[in-house]
């Protein structure tokens, strides 16, 4: 691993406790979710053989697997892949599941592992925001799936209008987000780098190794779920902000001001 994965790995290791019980009963992250799943369905076929980069705690893993795909979990939080291998265990999908703990964006690690090269690949929720060269991220991926094979990639944007009234609004100033990538964040006492993507960097970066299917924009009405505890008292507007947000998910003016961005790529 490189100095920047041991770092994320260790950050994410002192998150690992409390991790997924963070979006229990989270409205807004549940939302999100299932808005994923649903990029999930109309981007991979079952029964394909995927990789789950970045798996966290292993929900995305468990819902693949649950609907039928081969699936290849990577976390290089060695917290995380253990949290990853429980959750597939207990939701009685270890056959379809192989764990691996390490980095996913390593040259030729994915298929040596995967003993093939994968039908596609999933960056859930944001790992693309813990490299530093996106394109050679992206690159990486696209050396490790047969051609044809869809990615889906999603990525913490770098113009988020409601983190930046968020900020604004409680005293912080302006958002972290909207200052020059990469930065540095400290995450469980570690210092980890960080870089946040727009749109159109996220395209340009893919555009050499695969062909844009389809942006989705998750956030750009309905606040980031770190203000669900706030929603919680306007349980109403929660929800109709949620409604507009995904009516709007697919336009442009959604993908300038979205808390995250989902890609469907098809590799060249």
């Amino acid at each position: 691993m490189t100095e920047d994965t041991k770092a994320v790995a260790a950050a994410f290791d002192g998150l690992s406790h409390g991790y997924a019980a963070s979006f229990i009963d989270n409205e807004l992250a549940a939302d999100a979710r299932r808005r994923a799943h649903m990029v999930y369905a109309r981007s991979f076929h079952a029964p394909a053989l995927i990789a789950d980069v970045g798996c966290g705690p292993g929900q995305d893993s468990v819902w693949l697997a649950r609907h039928g795909f081969q699936v290849l979990a990577v976390d290089c939080s060695p917290s995380m892949i253990a949290m990853a291998r429980q959750a597939v265990d207990q939701a009685g999908v270890g056959s379809a599941v192989i764990t691996w703990q390490g980095d996913g964006f390593a040259p030729g690690r994915l298929p040596e592992i995967a003993g093939q090269l994968l039908d596609g690949v999933l960056l859930g929720f944001g790992p693309l925001n813990f490299v530093s060269d996106l394109e050679q991220a992206l690159r990486n991926i696209r050396a490790a799936m047969r051609p044809g094979g869809v990615a889906v990639v999603s990525a913490l944007s770098s113009r988020c209008a409601w983190d930046l009234m968020w900020h604004l609004a409680t005293g912080r100033g302006i958002a972290p987000r909207w200052h020059r990538s990469p930065q540095t964040v400290r995450i469980s006492d570690v210092d980890c780098p960080i870089s946040y993507w727009s749109a159109r960097q996220l395209i340009h970066a893919a555009n050499r190794f695969f062909h844009l299917l389809n942006v989705t924009a998750v956030g750009s009405i309905a606040p980031p779920p770190y203000a669900d505890p706030l929603m919680d008292r306007l349980p109403t507007a929660r929800r109709t902000l949620c409604r507009w947000d995904e009516r709007l998910q697919q336009t442009r003016l959604a993908a300038a001001i979205a808390d995250m961005l989902w890609l469907e790529l098809r590799a060249r």
